[in-house]
């Protein structure tokens, strides 16, 4: 019943055109058939041929089958096989023959060289193999070049051609050759089907209880003319409409003269009528039309020809300027009745047909509507009706071991595995090879978690009974026990037998998205609909297989066009919201969990999706309050508790998280997600030593883990644990060298190391691939800040506060730049905007006081400094030394070092210790040229116990250096220099210049040169290495070098020179342009 059968009588009036023409194309089809020779014409190469391989024609509109001749040689070669013709065999052969001939004439070496012509015949020619696309396309284009479907293809060029690889041949007579396309394509000469396969298809009729439905309108209508004192004359027609909610409409047209015999027929339509509506309901969701017609004795085998009218009012109804099919017409008609949800038969309808014994003459019928039955008590709960009927169809006939086996397939169905497989095993006694038992009871031990028993019952098979079915279930087996190229093999061995089989496909769909090969997943999904259908299973594999192909778009637009049909489908909904969450449409997501939650109010699944996405769109308390509800209404599942500890994190309350994703943890210890935020959560709550215990466990079980052993590396970089912090960071660093937050861990110990160079060098690495990574771009301003490149800084933070212009400390970083570089105004309004967001911030007002101060406006500056002291009374010394140290900073990068000495000075009046006040006044007096002071304050430092300080040892050596002292400066340096190689400190340049200046001193000119030119290639943009070279091109008597490094000397800033080194630079040049030097 999957075809669209014929109808022989369409009114003038109500006339389907595309039907009809339909028609008459065929008829010209059936009329070549009938009149086809013996020998024919191959479609393919036109040599004579006696042999007709079968071919389907399938449009959306019907299907039939048409017989194609094709000679012998054809049929072998593609596309009736998959597989071409391949030479390699004869070739190899006639090689070997000549070979022998002349062996045996006294020649070996070309018997040799055919040897080994044949293994290379044998082993580089290949039989050519056709894809199935390519095999279609050829397929269809035969239609095409076929006398007898040339008019077919060219009226229907969506017409498409299958033919089975197993190539069987119709039988050569007559009868065969001239019914091959009327009985495939009509059902019935009495019944005219008015319905097209589509309308069948949307209909979801069940297609047994429509045909048996036909056939006894057909047969009642029939039965009504039959009998004496009818003529040849007498007509009836009977008009039949199935419509949704079991309705159905029946119209009668009665012919028959004279008007007492009318009269007399009457009375026997109406009976019919009563006979008719007395039918067991046959449920559609969308109109079936069809029309019985019949005469008298002589005329009740077929349609009249001259009955022209089928449901001729509806033509009132119906808009007659448009093409309509009956079922879309009789939707206008009966348009009080619309298209509803799809209707199955109940146990009781199939019941009432099982009892009109219609099928006792076709057992096979008869086993498929008992079959229906017991599926239907079976979904209905009425397992005792069921299981009656089994036992009174078993005891009727004890010896029939089908319905034993059908007893056994029931059992299945309700679940008892064990007492369906013991049915099995007595069918098994008695016939042990039989493999369509020993596939059940495989499928059974398989359902009971027995594979390996399942595949010893299956192997036991005879091999030349092994069904479609028989290698589904072997299938399944060997897809569980992990072999999926062996289950792949047996799907093919199954569809080979049964080329519908819609399981299958689905199943070989299943394996290949497990193996990734997401695009022939969809092509096995496209099968197993052709054949099956549309059904949740494929649309639930469908839309998982575009998700992982990241087509979400497409995913989205085949589920809105489902939802169009059916717009209340829950299934198609979540799955909907789903793609609208995945491709970050959360609004959208949203509005198809509302619509969840109105259909079913009380269901947990919407509660647990909506939570999900309330997660992604930081609404914690939403997230929350879904995933509280959803766990009330009995989703206890580990993912509600994770999303529960989840938006309690979001939510500031890591404790509370903690307890929650414990929970969810003991529920599911193997989740790796559960773990790692289970992990973050006490990281958060400072109880890093058991967050590290969660993610050793993690990455003992997982070493390949990233994220878990980058986010380890982190939480040892907080414990001070910077080694074992290293390990974890350069383990990731050599499977994915540029991972950004690996690069940046990194680069933070060998911050800690002293090793900025590497530390910017992993930085550079990790913005090259993540341009906008703000963490790292934040680490690398502080690293070039402490480089004195306050430029370069700044671009950093400048990129960090385009996107976030609210950060804070990008901010309080740009505003010390700007600070430093003298952009007071610049540096106040960056203050001006972290105070806005936080009015208590001591680090921007102790900052904004600087500014203040510096611009002159004393009592401003002094009321941000008492609002900081407010604000943290307990830190009042503290806060009061951070403001004079960043004083006395500002000014001396603004040469203002009488204020900066005050400033600092004022710093050590509180604290004498103070070492970075020492320092910062050290090199204010340096500058400023008081070496004496400078050399006093670096001396202290040294003496307090830091006896390593660079700043303070460097510092020493430079000043003894100024002072003329170079023999104790060389002490200082190399002892300085050594230090920072070791540590690879940042001021190692600027000491190598300084001992460069020493060594200048003592006259040693070629080491001074060296140590120049090493302090040159690590900071080539330093003034003072520019001016130091300059004095040694003046003790050298080479004024010209002299000159180009002083002018170098006065446009380098990083630092600049002292005033007074500027002075004399300058003072140099311009005598050198007079020529008085």
């Amino acid at each position: 019943m999957t075809q669209m059968f014929r109808s022989a009588t369409f009114p003038d009036r109500f006339r389907l055109q595309r039907q009809t023409h339909l028609l008459e194309v065929l008829d010209r089809v059936q009329c070549r058939l009938v009149s086809l020779p013996a020998v024919c014409s191959c479609a393919c190469c036109g040599a004579d041929c006696t042999d007709l391989v079968p071919a389907r024609l399938v449009t959306h509109e019907f299907v039939c089958r048409v017989p194609i001749p094709l000679c012998y040689r054809c049929v072998k070669r593609p596309p009736f096989t998959l597989v071409g013709p391949s030479l390699r065999f004869p070739l190899a052969g006639l090689s070997l023959v000549l070979g022998c001939l002349y062996a045996y004439a006294g020649v070996p070496l070309v018997f040799w060289l055919a040897c080994v012509t044949s293994v290379a015949l044998l082993l580089l020619l290949r039989p050519e193999r056709i894809q199935l696309a390519a095999r279609q396309g050829l397929l269809n284009d035969l239609l095409g070049a076929t006398d007898l479907l040339r008019d077919v293809r060219q009226e229907y060029p969506e017409l498409r051609c299958e033919v089975s690889l197993q190539r069987p041949q119709i039988a050569r007579s007559e009868v065969a050759v001239a019914e091959s396309l009327p009985q495939s394509l009509v059902l019935c000469s009495r019944q005219g089907i008015l319905f097209s396969r589509t309308d069948l298809e949307r209909s979801q009729v069940d297609e047994l209880l429509l045909q048996l439905f036909i056939e006894q309108v057909a047969e009642k209508t029939a039965l009504c003319l039959t009998g004496r004192g009818l003529n040849d004359d007498d007509h009836l027609q009977v008009n039949c409409v199935l419509l949704p909610g079991r309705r159905r409409v029946f119209q009668h047209l009665l012919s028959a003269e004279p008007r007492d015999r009318h009269r007399q027929l009457t009375a026997r339509v109406q009976q019919l009528m009563a006979d008719l509506e007395a039918l067991p309901a046959v449920p559609v969701r969308w109109p079936l039309v069809f029309c019985c017609s019949c005469g008298g004795a002589a005329r009740a085998a077929g349609l009249s020809e001259d009955w022209r009218y089928v449901f001729c009012d509806w033509s009132r109804s119906v808009d007659m300027s448009q093409e309509h099919s009956y079922s879309e017409a009789a939707m206008q008609v009966y348009g009080e009745v619309t298209a509803g949800q799809s209707e199955v038969p109940t146990a009781d309808e199939l019941l009432a047909w099982r009892a009109l014994d219609l099928l006792s003459g076709d057992p096979a019928m008869q086993r498929e509507l008992e079959s229906r039955v017991f599926r239907r008590l079976t979904s209905e709960q009425r397992l005792e009706e069921a299981e009656g009927l089994h036992r009174e169809l078993i005891s009727r006939q004890p010896q029939d071991s089908g319905i034993r086996f059908r007893y056994a397939l029931y059992l299945m169905d309700i679940g008892q595995l064990e007492r369906s497989a013991s049915v099995c095993q007595e069918l098994l006694r008695e016939s042990p090879e039989t493999a369509e038992f020993r596939g059940l009871l495989g499928q059974l031990q398989f359902q009971m978690g027995q594979p390996l028993d399942a595949r010893a019952t299956i192997r036991g098979a005879a091999q030349s009974d092994r069904s479609a079915m028989y290698w589904l279930t072997a299938a399944q087996v060997s897809a569980t026990l992990g072999e999926p190229d062996v289950a792949l093999g047996e799907l093919s061995a199954a569809i080979l037998q049964q080329a519908d089989l819609g399981i299958a496909y689905l199943l070989r769909a299943r394996i290949l998205f497990a193996q990734e090969r997401c695009q022939r997943a969809l092509m096995e999904i496209d099968q197993a609909e052709k054949y099956s259908g549309l059904s949740g299973e494929t649309v639930h594999l469908r839309v998982r297989v575009l998700f992982r192909l990241q087509r979400l778009e497409q995913a989205i637009a085949m589920l809105s066009q489902l939802l169009q049909v059916d717009p209340n489908d829950a299934w198609l909904l979540t799955l909907r919201a789903e793609a609208y969450h995945l491709s970050g449409k959360l609004e959208l997501a949203r509005a198809d969990v509302e619509r969840l939650r109105q259909l079913h109010p009380n269901a947990e699944m919407p509660l647990a999706l909506l939570a999900q996405i309330c997660v992604d769109d930081d609404d914690a308390a939403g997230a929350l309050a879904a995933a509280e509800r959803a766990t009330e209404l009995g989703n206890d599942s580990p993912g509600m508790f994770l999303i529960r500890g989840i938006s309690q994190l979001q939510l500031g309350n890591p404790q509370a998280a903690i307890e929650l994703l414990e929970v969810a943890r003991e529920k599911a210890p193997d989740d790796r997600q559960v773990a790692i935020e289970l992990a973050r959560a006490l990281a958060l709550a400072e109880e890093s030593e058991r967050a590290l215990v969660v993610l050793d466990e993690i990455l003992e079980h997982q070493e390949g883990d990233i994220f878990a052993r980058v986010f380890r590396g982190f939480l040892l970089l907080e414990e001070e644990q910077s080694e074992r912090a290293i390990e974890d960071f350069e383990r990731v660093l050599r499977d994915a060298p540029s991972h950004v937050d690996a690069c940046r861990g990194a680069a933070m110990v060998s911050e800690i190391r002293g090793d900025t160079e590497r530390a910017l060098e992993l930085l550079n690495r990790a913005l090259a691939v993540s341009p906008e990574d703000k963490s790292c771009r934040m680490v690398r301003a502080r690293l070039l800040l402490g480089k004195q490149e306050l430029s370069a800084a700044a671009e950093d933070l400048d990129s960090v506060l385009e996107d976030d212009p609210k950060q804070l400390w990008a901010l309080l970083r740009r505003g010390h730049i700007q600070l430093n570089l003298g952009q007071m105004d610049a540096a106040q309004k960056d203050f001006d905007a972290i105070l806005q967001q936080q009015p208590d911030f001591t680090p921007a007002l102790i900052g904004r006081s600087v500014v203040f101060d510096q611009k002159g406006d004393v009592q401003r500056s002094q009321e941000d400094l008492e609002s900081a002291l407010s604000s943290a009374p307990e830190r009042a010394e503290e806060l009061e030394v951070s403001q004079l140290l960043m004083k006395a900073f500002a000014a001396s990068q603004q040469e203002h070092f009488a204020e900066a000495i005050e400033a600092a000075s004022a710093v050590l009046a509180l604290q004498p210790d103070n070492t970075d006040a020492r320092l910062a006044r050290a090199r204010a007096s340096w500058y400023s040229e008081g070496f004496v002071e400078a050399l006093q304050d670096f001396e202290f430092v040294l003496q307090q116990g830091d006896e390593q300080n660079l700043r303070a040892l460097g510092g020493r050596g430079q000043i003894h250096a100024e002072l003329g002292e170079y023999q104790l400066a060389l002490q200082d340096l190399e002892t300085a220099v050594e230090l920072g190689r070791r540590q690879n400190d940042m001021m190692l340049p600027y000491l190598l210049s300084g001992l460069g200046k020493a060594l200048t001193g003592l006259g040693r000119f070629a080491e001074a040169t060296a140590a120049f030119e090493e302090s040159f290639a690590l900071q080539p943009q330093n003034a003072w290495l520019q001016f130091n070279r300059g004095l040694l091109c003046l003790q050298q008597q080479d004024l010209q070098g002299a000159s180009s490094c002083f002018e170098q000397a006065l446009k380098l800033d990083k630092p600049r020179l002292s005033p007074r080194k500027r002075a004399r630079a300058e003072a140099f040049l311009q005598r050198s342009d007079t020529g008085a030097v």
